[in-house]
């Protein structure tokens, strides 16, 4: 078994800013990515896709663009170099090819995250999966509920706006 202060689900830009964070506070921690880094550009993204925002935009902490286009877009594959060079620019402790499959809360409050290649033992856990992560919530509600804490679903909810409240 593995020991770090902080287990940090998810490889992407929520999970590479937390690690960026926590290296400035020097707390040891892990990143764990079920693929590579921005798996779900890779894979989850028509090839063709552009950000929606421009690059002069495109920030993270202690990182922004410094391309040649600020008021460009960037492309599917620029955005994955983006985030491998962040990633790369602080050594980002990513585990990459490692599926979270169960997390446990101990009774001294330290979790145990099983993976698909060992067991990590932390103080902290930080899911930071993203999109497509109503089977995490459901899972970490469930854990909750062993533990008898009480989360309520406003807490962990995205709150999305209809149409007509948006206008």
């Amino acid at each position: 078994m593995k020991h770090v202060n902080t287990v940090i689900i998810g490889g992407g830009t929520a999970g590479l800013s937390m690690g960026r964070c926590l290296v400035e506070h020097s707390v040891d921690h892990v990143i764990l990515e079920r693929g590579q880094i921005a798996e779900r550009w890779r894979s989850e993204r028509w090839h063709s896709l552009r950000m929606l925002t421009p690059n002069w935009q495109s920030r993270l902490p202690h990182w922004q663009y410094t391309g040649t286009d600020p008021d460009g877009f960037m492309t599917m594959s620029e955005f994955i170099d983006h985030l491998e060079a962040y990633a790369e620019s602080y050594d980002a402790p990513v585990e990459t090819g490692t599926t979270v499959t169960d997390v446990q809360k101990r009774s001294d409050g330290r979790f145990v995250v099983t993976t698909n290649r060992g067991i990590w033992m932390a103080t902290n856990l930080v899911v930071a999966t993203e999109f497509s992560i109503c089977h995490v919530f459901r899972n970490l509600l469930r854990m909750c509920r062993r533990i008898s804490l009480k989360l309520s679903r406003p807490n962990i909810a995205i709150q999305r706006k209809s149409p007509k409240e948006a206008s």
